[in-house]
C-alpha cells in the first residue's frame, strides 16, 4: 500500500493460484473482515458476477475496470503465472498507465517470493507414479527425460496457454498435445499443468 500510496488505494489483496485453479489469499489490506487465508473455488470465481471477484477472471493479464477504480496485475516468474495482485481505489485513477506500471513492478519481487514459496512446498509433497509407488516430488524430478516437443508443450503450459492454443502455436492436433501433456506429467512426477510449470521453473526447463 505504501508503494502505491500516491494513488491513495483503499484495498489490496494478493492471491496465489493453486493447482485446482482456486484462489488462495495470502494477504490483504482494507477488507473487513479480512480475507487472508480464505479460498475461492474455481467454479465460484469464474462465475462471479460482482466486480471485485469477476476481475479475477482476467488474472492472466493486467487490466483495469471500466471506471479506473479496480486494477489487477498478474504475478509471474519466468513467464509462469503464480498469482495476482488486486488493488481498489476509492476514486478513478487519472493516469491508468503509470499506476498500472507501478503495480506491475511490484509483481516482479512478489513473483520471486511466491516461486520460492511454491518450490519449498513442492519439495515436501508426494506423488504416485505410473507404477503406483509413492515417491517425493524431488525424487521423481531429479532427471526428467523430456523430448524437444514436450519441452515446447511445457513452455506453452508455463505461459498459461490452453491445449488448443498450444496445438495452434506448434501445429499439432489437440489430441497430440493432450498425449504429450500426460507424458510430461509422468516424466516430471506431477498430476497437473500448474505443478508441471513449477517443476519447469525449478529445473529451468523453460
Amino acid at each position: 500500500m505504501d508503494f502505491m500510496g500516491g494513488y491513495k488505494p483503499a484495498k489490496c489483496r494478493i492471491a496465489i493460484i493453486q493447482q485446482d485453479d482456486s484462489h488462495y489469499f495470502i494477504g490483504d489490506y482494507g477488507w473487513t473482515p479480512s480475507t487472508t487465508g480464505a479460498r475461492i473455488e474455481s467454479a465460484v470465481w469464474r462465475a462471479a458476477s460482482d466486480e471485485i471477484n469477476k476481475v479475477l477472471v482476467t488474472a492472466h493479464s493486467y487490466g483495469w475496470n471500466a471506471e479506473g477504480t479496480v486494477l489487477i496485475a498478474p504475478i509471474r516468474e519466468r513467464g509462469i503465472l503464480l498469482g495476482s495482485i488486486l488493488m481498489i481505489f476509492p476514486d478513478p485513477v487519472p493516469d491508468l498507465e503509470e499506476a498500472g506500471n507501478m503495480l506491475m513492478e511490484l509483481g516482479t519481487p512478489m513473483g520471486m517470493y511466491l516461486a520460492l514459496h511454491s518450490l519449498h512446498q513442492a519439495g515436501s509433497q508426494t506423488v504416485k507414479t505410473s507404477g503406483g509407488k509413492l515417491r517425493s516430488v524431488k525424487e521423481v524430478n531429479e532427471n526428467p527425460k523430456l523430448t524437444q516437443r514436450q519441452i515446447l508443450v511445457l513452455n506453452g503450459m508455463a505461459e498459461g496457454m490452453t491445449n488448443h492454443e498450444i496445438a495452434r502455436e506448434l501445429g499439432y492436433s489437440v489430441s497430440t498435445i493432450r498425449h504429450e501433456s500426460m507424458k510430461i506429467y509422468e516424466n516430471l512426477g506431477v498430476s497437473d499443468r500448474h505443478e508441471a510449470a513449477r517443476v519447469a521453473l525449478e529445473k529451468k526447463l523453460v
